[in-house]
């Protein structure tokens, strides 16, 4: 995917790793979170960013909880995590990719 980057990508590796802490202080407001989403999703088809980019990203944000919160990464937490990543890469992917697949877990 790194061709896909134009610029700085220490500059741009900072604004991926804001977006855990934003998921998860928005998990009792999904509903708003949404739309910005699907905003956020089509913005990215322009930048050349397919589907499939979607999921491998989508794996890698849902590592990222267990390894920040260790122990205190409950199986309940990371059923959250799991909703939340199904719910918002649902919304992206049907906004950007109307004829893709659902997001996976």
């Amino acid at each position: 995917m790194k061709p896909l980057f134009r610029s700085d990508m220490t500059e741009l590796g900072r604004e991926p790793m804001a977006t855990p802490g934003v998921v998860v202080r928005g998990l009792g407001r999904l509903d708003d979170m949404v739309p910005v989403a699907r905003q956020l999703a089509i913005g990215h088809v322009g930048y050349g960013e397919e589907a499939a980019h979607c999921d491998v990203v989508g794996e890698s944000l849902l590592r990222t909880p267990e390894q920040g919160l260790g122990a205190a990464f409950t199986p309940e937490a990371e059923a959250a995590c799991a909703r939340a990543y199904v719910t918002l890469a649902g919304a992206m992917k049907a906004a950007a990719y109307p004829a893709s697949e659902p997001a996976r877990a």
